[in-house]
C-alpha cells in the first residue's frame, strides 16, 4: 500500500469521524443549524462512511502482506571452504490463499578462501522445494541442486530488507548437505535489474 494512499485513507476516517460526529449533535439539538444543510451533512457522512469502511477492509487486508520479493537476485553464499555466486529469480505463488513464493536459479563460479574466482564447466541449476514469507520479513526456503556428485540439499533462514515494502535485500544463514558431508555458511541475495536482452550473470 502506497504512502499518499495510506494518508488520504486515513484522512477520509478523520472527516467521516468528525462529519459524523457533528451530524449527532445537530440531530440531538446540541447544535443548531438550517435543516438544508443538516441534509448536505448526512448526506457527507453517508459517503465518507462508505470511503472509510473500504478503506479499513483494505488496509485489513493487507496488513499481513509480505515484502515483495519477486525479480531478479545475485547472491553471494560463504561457506567455511568458498563463495559460491550465481543468481536467481523469484516469483510470487498464491495456492488457497496462502502466499508462497519459486525461486529458480543458476550457480556459475565459485572462489576459493584465497579469493581465486573459477566458472563452473556448466553452470548448476537450482529450484526452491518450497519458500515462504513470516511475518513480513522472515524469509525461509528450501533448494535442491543437481551437481556432478547427486543432489545438493540446501535450508536458508534469512531476513527480508525492504524500502517502501519493496524488498531490495535478503541475507542469512544458509544450511547445504552436500553428498559426503554437509555446510554452513552465510547467503545474501542483492536485487539486480535485468532486461530480456541483458546477460545477468554476476561477475561479467
Amino acid at each position: 500500500m502506497s504512502t499518499l494512499f495510506f494518508a488520504i485513507g486515513w484522512l477520509v476516517v478523520i472527516l467521516f469521524a468528525a462529519t459524523s460526529t457533528l451530524a449527532i449533535l445537530a440531530l440531538i439539538g446540541k447544535v443548531q443549524m438550517p435543516p438544508s444543510f443538516l441534509k448536505v451533512l448526512v448526506g457527507k457522512v453517508l459517503i465518507e462512511g462508505v470511503g472509510a469502511a473500504l478503506f479499513l477492509l483494505h488496509a485489513g487486508a493487507h496488513e499481513g502482506e509480505p515484502y515483495d520479493i519477486s525479480g531478479t537476485w545475485s547472491y553471494a553464499l560463504t561457506t567455511q571452504t568458498n563463495t559460491i555466486h550465481g543468481y536467481c529469480t523469484i516469483t510470487r505463488d498464491d495456492k488457497l490463499g496462502d502466499i508462497t513464493w519459486t525461486m529458480s536459479g543458476v550457480r556459475l563460479w565459485h572462489q576459493d578462501n584465497q579469493g581465486q574466482p573459477e566458472h563452473y564447466s556448466q553452470p548448476l541449476p537450482w529450484h526452491s522445494a518450497w519458500a515462504h514469507v513470516i511475518d513480513k520479513a522472515d524469509f525461509k526456503f528450501s533448494t535442491s541442486v543437481l551437481s556432478d556428485t547427486g543432489y545438493i540439499k540446501g535450508l536458508g533462514e534469512c531476513k527480508v530488507l525492504a524500502t517502501a515494502s519493496k524488498a531490495t535485500e535478503i541475507s542469512g544463514e544458509f544450511n547445504q548437505m552436500i553428498p559426503g558431508g554437509a555446510l554452513a555458511g552465510n547467503i545474501r541475495f542483492l536485487r539486480i535489474k535485468c532486461p530480456e536482452d541483458a546477460d545477468c550473470q554476476p561477475g561479467k
